[in-house]
């Protein structure tokens, strides 16, 4: 669930934001998981799916040439390899700031105040 909260605030703020805000958002997930591996995980999912549905929602809404430019200039076939590759990308940049945002919750696990 807390997935699915920090992707539709993904999708609702990066618009406005530096393409690097991406690992800020994932780092929710990661200060929100349990484990190193669902960290990981999460934070590579709250990356590529905002960044894979502001990818689409750019290519029905009439950026499809620019797009099959980059998809050309990349050696990509068509606009859903591109899509594959902003998801990956999107994707190994929330993981990061997942995986940062929960080893600094680890390393601090002791110094935060529990109720």
């Amino acid at each position: 669930m807390n997935i699915i909260f920090i992707c539709l605030f993904s999708i609702l703020v990066l618009p406005q934001l530096p393409w690097w805000a991406i690992s800020i958002t994932a780092s929710m997930a990661g200060l929100l998981s349990k484990k190193y591996l669902t960290a990981m995980l999460n934070g590579f999912i709250c990356g590529a799916v905002p960044w894979s549905v502001a990818f689409i929602y750019k290519y029905y809404s009439g950026a499809e040439i620019i797009m099959q430019r980059v998809a050309d200039m990349i050696s990509v076939q068509n606009w859903i390899g591109l899509l594959l590759v902003t998801a990956v990308i999107g994707g190994v940049v929330g993981l990061l700031g997942s995986v940062c945002a929960y080893s600094f919750k680890k390393a601090f696990k002791d110094q935060f105040i529990q109720p």
